[in-house]
């Protein structure tokens, strides 16, 4: 299967998704905290980001560049994570938690192992991937433990 023709599909979806987040993201926090323009375009501009890191995770898997994978699927964990944080919760929702924490335990993983792979290479890309996989295995947490 050929996949370098799928990448020039994706990469309108992420350029776009950038430019959003940006927008997005500016009229957040310029806007006064706790306001309907606040809330509104912080939600649109957590979808921006969702949309931007997987897509660049996806290019970077399908490009054979798993140090790009490993930092766009980190930034959707992190977007995901502090909307998670930020919306009502029920008490039936913990599922979400393990899941998210065993997806960071896998990022972890995949960003340990890129380093391991890379460190005889020489190349400087080593070193953030295992700051990466360090930063993934500090954030996991079930919020459930706390109450």
């Amino acid at each position: 299967m050929k996949t370098v023709g799928i990448v020039p599909m994706i990469l309108p979806f992420h350029i776009v998704a950038g430019v959003l987040a940006l927008a997005f993201g500016y009229v957040a926090l310029v806007a006064a905290k706790g306001a309907r323009v606040h809330r509104k375009s912080g939600l649109l501009f957590v979808f921006a980001m969702v949309t931007l890191s997987l897509t660049g995770a996806l290019v970077a898997f399908l490009s054979a560049s798993s140090i790009s994978v490993v930092a766009g699927l980190l930034t959707f964990y992190f977007v995901t994570t502090a909307l998670l944080t930020v919306r009502r919760r029920f008490e039936e929702s913990h599922w979400i938690d393990t899941a998210a924490m065993l997806f960071a335990i896998a990022v972890a993983i995949l960003g340990f192992k890129t380093g391991s792979e890379l460190w005889n290479s020489g190349r400087p890309a080593r070193i953030p991937m295992f700051i990466f996989g360090i930063v993934s295995v500090g954030t996991p947490q079930v919020s459930g433990a706390t109450k």
